[in-house]
């Protein structure tokens, strides 16, 4: 029987999913310069709200109905799935524009792994849903989710400034006056979203505010015609015979097994909230400044370049070992056990025994 869900009088569930939009979008397109102008230009924020807005709810809503509290390898891997649109509504992943070599065989393996294995998996998916959790879920959990070292609250702020540093480029190093105009302009929409979408009470779970039925299914067919309407249209000098699509679907079809695989298990992070004091005025203009310097500062571009594709192999290879691990933990575990405990059952019980007594403790 279907759980009803008793909202605050004030809470208006559209409102937390046009958040997470503006949050997603912000985080990635306008954060990165892909888009600077992604919330202030009313036509390219309909049509990112399409993108970003509707990935992150229809993957958002699969993931927290089948699992209230999943794994971050279970989050990170619905954000890989994300980044696969790349492969067909941007076609960046099969060509890369910015790049003057023509790629015609086989995928931009280096794009793949920065956008997919990174960027879009955090950035437009894990960072939006955990700030949207911190503003509108009494006991988040997401942040908890990460490593302890980065569970305090005011290393996020540091974070998030080093993200800034490393991404301010493109569009935004371009031009002097664009970041006069896309710094205050996208901190004023991420202010007033704050004011007037979040509710004074909050709800007990992303589960209960993410779209389910008719809501989800009209989310899922705008998604869907955008695909059929972008396949053929944009950009249709790049050749995607089957024999090159059949990577992309082997990638999704191992996706998509691995995010099935780990949200059967649930997490049991410590609930980790970001004080107001962090928001306040001083902090704000704190990160502004920084965003500013980053932004005409030369040697920034080298630095981002060296961060987000280094970065990008780091995390893309760590994460897809904890996917694996946490999708498949009895194969990996057994490929590890000596020899000697598949030839006698009671030592493998007993191993089993020690190696669940450890994990406890831990």
């Amino acid at each position: 029987m279907k759980k009803h869900v008793s909202f605050p009088q004030e809470f208006k569930p559209r409102h937390a999913w046009l958040l997470l939009t503006i949050l997603s979008i912000t985080f990635a397109e306008v954060l990165s310069g892909s888009t600077p102008f992604g919330v202030l230009n009313p036509l390219e924020f309909l049509f990112l709200a399409v993108v970003y807005g509707g990935h992150l709810l229809l993957l958002g809503s699969f993931v927290f109905r089948k699992n209230r509290v999943p794994t971050l390898a279970a989050l990170w891997t619905a954000g890989a799935i994300f980044g696969m649109y790349e492969f067909y509504l941007t076609k960046v992943l099969w060509d890369n524009p910015w790049d003057e070599a023509v790629v015609t065989q086989g995928i931009e393996v280096f794009t793949t792994v920065v956008l997919v294995g990174l960027w879009h998996p955090f950035m437009a998916f894990i960072v939006p849903l955990m700030v949207g959790e911190q503003l509108l879920v009494k006991d988040p959990h997401i942040s908890g989710l990460f490593p302890k070292w980065m569970r305090h609250p005011k290393r996020w702020v540091v974070i998030a400034l080093f993200i800034t540093v490393a991404t301010n480029q493109g569009a935004l190093t371009a031009n002097p006056g664009v970041i006069a105009v896309v710094v205050p302009g996208t901190a004023f929409v991420l202010a007033l979203a704050a004011r007037r979408l979040v509710p004074k009470e909050k709800v007990e779970s992303l589960a209960d505010i993410l779209p389910s039925g008719r809501p989800l299914a009209g989310i899922a067919g705008v998604v869907a015609a955008t695909y059929a309407l972008f396949i053929p249209l944009w950009r249709p000098e790049v050749s995607i015979p089957v024999e090159r699509q059949m990577i992309a679907w082997v990638i999704y079809a191992v996706l998509f097994v691995l995010v099935f695989r780990n949200l059967r298990t649930s997490a049991t992070p410590p609930v980790v909230r970001v004080p107001t004091t962090l928001f306040t005025r001083r902090r704000v203009l704190q990160f502004l400044v920084i965003a500013l310097l980053a932004s005409v500062i030369p040697l920034t571009q080298v630095y981002a370049v060296l961060t987000i594709w280094g970065g990008a192999l780091l995390v893309a290879t760590v994460m897809m070992t904890v996917s694996l691990r946490g999708a498949f933990p009895n194969v990996l575990r057994r490929s590890r056990h000596d020899p000697e405990i598949d030839r006698d059952p009671q030592l493998s019980d007993d191993a089993t025994d020690e190696g669940s007594l450890t994990s406890t403790v831990e």
